[in-house]
């Protein structure tokens, strides 16, 4: 987290995003842009997802991707979507229901679970949920305690993990 101040306004840096903290600052400058900018990217998403509620590769005779359908349930989640809401169902599943899925064929290496478990994380879900709860223990045997890794090349996919 970083921390700057610009024209008495408090601008906290969260992983890439930034939240503007103001006594007395109703709407940040430059915030409905945003907020516009926000609302069509969401929009875009939408025609992207896929019959089964997945994202992916264009080819539904393909499987989804665990991590591009990870990326859309964080982002979805952080613009204040529910990805498990009517909104994001496709024949009968939701983006969530998709990732669900997912996560218990292709969690197959630290960042992959580990993108998963942030998205789940952010769409509200904790240890108690049982999809949460396997890609915890996915995880777990993935970590080296020799090297206190969770992947023994990749940093990303460690820095996912943690």
């Amino acid at each position: 987290m970083r921390r700057w101040q610009w024209l008495g306004v408090s601008l906290i840096v969260l992983t890439g995003w930034v939240s503007v903290i103001a006594a007395g600052v109703t709407t940040p400058p430059g915030a409905a842009d945003r907020r516009l900018a926000v609302t069509r990217a969401i929009a875009w998403l939408h025609t992207q997802q896929r019959s089964d509620g997945a994202f992916g590769p264009a080819d539904e005779n393909l499987p989804g991707s665990i991590t591009l359908t990870a990326d859309v349930v964080y982002a979805s989640a952080i613009a204040g979507e529910n990805p498990s809401g009517d909104l994001w169902k496709r024949g009968g599943r939701t983006l969530l229901d998709a990732l669900r899925d997912l996560s218990a064929t292709q969690a197959a290496n630290a960042g992959r679970a580990g993108k998963a478990l942030r998205a789940l994380g952010v769409s509200g879900l904790t240890t108690t949920d049982p999809t949460v709860a396997a890609l915890v223990a996915r995880l777990q045997t993935l970590y080296d305690p020799a090297t206190g890794l969770y992947h023994p090349s990749q940093g990303f996919f460690h820095v996912l993990a943690i």
